[in-house]
């Protein structure tokens, strides 16, 4: 569409271009690259095809002139047309368009419908077109030739590369990144911190919980990749249960206590780890599963971060470490409720867990590595990592096991690399299995005997003495072991105790 000098707008700012109201236009030019000849469609059967399809009627629009040539740029130019903002609807044909736009002297223009909401600090580049209903949050950066359709909610610092496009009901958590051309396709969800590749593809209804990589199509709950580089990956469903590394999969067959029960509602316990307590809460609402209440204290700060992609939906949130004291907290109705452990920090007590099922998400191979400092020990006891779905009990990680995935050591993974990947894990595992739950198809079984780690341990663990000898293996696999969340081994020298963090670990090539 291109916009004669007297009637343009200035770029970057909202235009009245559409309202849905009455559907008036500030169109002034509506510009068709394609050739009549190569759509078989000749000028005098134009008026009998408008009827049916979306040619306009006698080669206007709006009472304004529909160039149908290859040579629709020097055309307008001739017209004397200086701003312009391009509706191709496909990606990389719109790119290519804006490409050879931007080596003109005409100028780009955005179309921001005033519905759309945008807040401060946000920054939209020329050629952007903001469809009605859409939420671009605080310093999120659109890029030319995005298209937000209606209803997209883009969160804060988001980045849109040139000329992705994002369908109606979207929802973006904070700080992710689409890639140059890439279409996230009708009610998609994509967690904090994602990033989607360019030209790559996310189908309708996905939530996406991992990075997706260039040229490729993910589909599904949580989305998988099913085409790369335009290949069909035609296992993507059927995971190999015999293969060890990277995951492995163990489900059992011994039913719980809660198994077979039937719920309606969640209830969320949320701990310090803000990104990961949103990541999981994100998950269960993007399943359309009722909420009924955000509890813990830092509850407050999940629910700002996954507020922002809500639409009529308040969430109840009970702010307190102690909440079993709060009289909010036990005026909630638990029939029929199932508690989700998000990340909750603390040890709940038996007074709550007997009134209310509670499931957790241990980012540890249950009944290896209970407790505390899961990553640390899998490398230093070299046991399985992974993420363990089960029943919360009074004995703290030691309730029945609903499903499992694990992976092994490569003997050269770090600690906090482990802590993203099992988190990751955990994620995926309620996505999967959050519905089996609900409808009481759950199976479980009782876990044997394993290994439980409290948090004084890890200090012995990590002490070294200067009086001792350690081979370079070990001194590796502790480097590798303390890597996560800035944290350190000791040395003990002369009664002294030093010490020293490894915040970065790098391989050479």
């Amino acid at each position: 569409m291109g916009d004669q000098p007297e009637g343009g707008a200035e770029p970057g700012r909202k235009v009245n271009v559409f309202f849905q109201k009455n559907a008036s236009s500030s169109l002034t030019l509506s510009v068709d690259s394609t050739n009549f000849a190569e759509l078989d469609v000749e000028k005098e059967n134009l008026k009998r095809l408008c009827k049916t399809t979306s040619f306009p009627h006698n080669g206007l629009f709006k009472g304004h002139p529909v160039i149908v040539s290859a040579n629709w740029l020097e055309i307008i130019t001739k017209m004397g047309v200086t701003k312009i903002l391009s509706l191709e609807p496909n990606n990389q044909q719109r790119k290519k368009q804006i490409d050879l736009i931007k080596t003109t002297n005409l100028q780009l223009v955005s179309a921001i419908h005033p519905t759309a909401l945008i807040l401060p600090y946000a920054q939209i580049d020329d050629g952007v077109w903001i469809n009605s209903g859409c939420i671009v949050g605080y310093k999120a950066e659109i890029r030319s030739g995005v298209f937000l359709n209606t209803g997209v909610n883009i969160d804060h610092h988001n980045v849109l590369q040139e000329c992705c496009q994002v369908d109606p009901g979207v929802v973006t958590a904070g700080n992710v990144v689409l890639g140059e051309c890439c279409h996230i396709h009708t009610g998609a969800v994509l967690i904090n911190r994602i990033q989607i590749g360019a030209n790559s593809i996310v189908g309708a209804g996905a939530v996406v919980l991992k990075d997706i990589q260039e040229n490729c199509t993910a589909v599904g709950v949580p989305a998988k990749i099913i085409k790369e580089n335009n290949i069909f990956n035609m296992n993507y469903t059927q995971p190999n249960p015999t293969q060890p590394n990277p995951t492995q999969r163990q489900c059992h067959d011994i039913t719980s206590l809660y198994d077979g029960k039937v719920f309606s509602k969640i209830i969320c316990f949320v701990g310090k780890d803000i990104f990961y307590s949103a990541s999981v809460i994100t998950v269960l609402l993007a399943k359309q599963k009722n909420v009924v209440a955000i509890v813990g204290e830092t509850a407050d700060l999940v629910w700002t971060e996954i507020s922002a992609g809500l639409k009529n939906n308040i969430i109840p949130v009970i702010r307190k470490r102690r909440f079993w004291e709060d009289s909010e907290f036990n005026t909630l109705y638990f029939s029929n409720a199932l508690g989700v452990n998000c990340g909750y920090d603390y040890i709940i007590p038996e007074l709550v867990l007997s009134s209310l099922p509670i499931i957790n998400i241990h980012p540890a191979a249950l009944p290896l590595n209970r407790g505390c400092h899961h990553s640390f020990w899998g490398i230093i006891d070299k046991t399985p990592f992974g993420a363990t779905l089960h029943w919360m009990t009074k004995e703290l990680d030691q309730g029945p096991i609903i499903s499992q995935i694990t992976f092994c050591d490569d003997g050269f993974i770090s600690a906090g690399e482990i802590q993203e990947k099992s988190n990751q894990l955990c994620i995926e595992l309620l996505a999967e299995h959050i519905d089996s739950i609900l409808d009481g198809e759950s199976i479980s079984k009782s876990q044997s005997l394993g290994t439980y780690h409290s948090k004084k341990e890890i200090i012995a663990a990590s002490t070294l003495c200067s009086n001792k000898t350690v081979s370079v293996d070990y001194l590796f696999d502790l480097c590798r072991a303390v890597n996560n969340k800035k944290n350190g081994f000791i040395i003990e020298k002369d009664g002294r105790k030093f010490l020293i963090k490894i915040e970065k670990m790098v391989e050479l090539l």
